[in-house]
């Protein structure tokens, strides 16, 4: 092919198509969990309140409650992946596996939020783990705990304050009892008031190792207890997420309320959506490097939210 601007603008036009459509053909999970929020700018602070809004019965004056609440900041980072494009392959016509590789470059941006979204739940009982690229990433949520904790003030103004776990570290199986207890812890947690947050569980989030028992948790209509089959007390309590990520740690399970978007446990806040661009004949890169760039760039970031939505075992 002869290399004009027309040409490379038809090719690398044709790479976007193909981005485009890799990136319909993926099957990121990251938007089950996360609440996506979008970005005006460098970063977005927000807030959760510390107790949940109910009525009281009115006798005399109005009691004014003035409502108390947490901050927290995520900051957008910038994410790109770049292609060269060689001339000798445009010239004889030798381009195709580029285009193979544009539709799995918008499959992976498609799953990129996954990406930054899976160390939360992976690390998240620590107060931070290491990326390879920017270094240190805090996991510490607005009461100064990680995102999985057994230690949750409820009040973390009240240094004598009682604690609530969304984290047990050993000894949590998956089996039918232990996903009744967590259930049942979460839907007891409370506010700093002592009201009820309201938490009702209903996804059960495990490795691909763990489906099976998942769904005959949650699915199967009868269940084995003391050697005899009876009917199953927690059919439809819950569905089953499968998330590849988490079969390094197979034995490990989340149960967490994702059905309300507004208590996710994780915020993936969007600043750029995943774009595909091109640099055309006569750039300065092209005459000295013998290559065309193209490649994808977004803009976004990941960080815990609501903690009391979710919950982590450990077998």
């Amino acid at each position: 092919m002869i290399i004009t601007r027309s040409s490379l603008r038809a090719m690398f036009k044709g790479f976007q198509i193909l981005f485009k459509s890799g990136m319909g053909m993926a099957e990121p999970w990251g938007s089950k969990v996360a609440r996506t929020l979008p970005s005006t700018g460098e970063e977005e602070t927000y807030s959760w309140l510390t107790a949940i809004p109910g009525l009281r019965h009115w006798v005399g004056p109005r009691v004014v409650e003035n409502l108390r609440s947490r901050s927290f900041t995520i900051k957008n980072k910038p994410f790109e992946k770049t292609l060269g494009v060689e001339r000798e392959k445009i010239e004889d016509d030798k381009y195709g596996m580029y285009g193979d590789y544009a539709s799995l470059l918008g499959q992976q941006a498609a799953k990129h939020p996954d990406d930054c979204i899976a160390p939360i739940l992976l690390y998240g009982e620590q107060a931070s783990y290491l990326d390879p690229l920017v270094g240190p990433v805090s996991l510490v949520v607005y009461d100064g705990q990680p995102v999985f904790s057994e230690v949750h003030p409820v009040d973390q103004d009240d240094p004598d304050s009682p604690v609530q776990a969304n984290y047990y570290p050993s000894g949590m199986a998956l089996t039918p009892e232990n996903y009744e207890l967590v259930r049942a812890n979460m839907r007891s947690l409370v506010d700093v008031n002592g009201r009820r947050i309201g938490i009702k569980p209903d996804t059960l989030i495990v490795s691909p190792q763990k489906e099976g028992a998942a769904k005959r948790i949650v699915e199967a209509e009868t269940i084995a207890r003391g050697g005899a089959q009876e009917d199953n007390i927690n059919q439809g309590t819950a569905e089953v997420l499968v998330i590849d990520e988490l079969s390094d740690s197979p034995g490990v399970w989340f149960l967490a309320m994702l059905k309300n978007q507004l208590m996710r446990p994780i915020i993936w806040q969007e600043r750029q959506k995943p774009r595909f661009q091109a640099l055309m004949n006569g750039s300065e890169y092209a005459f000295v490097n013998n290559q065309y760039l193209a490649g994808v760039d977004c803009r976004g970031n990941a960080a815990p939210a609501v903690w009391q939505s979710i919950a982590k075992c450990r077998p």
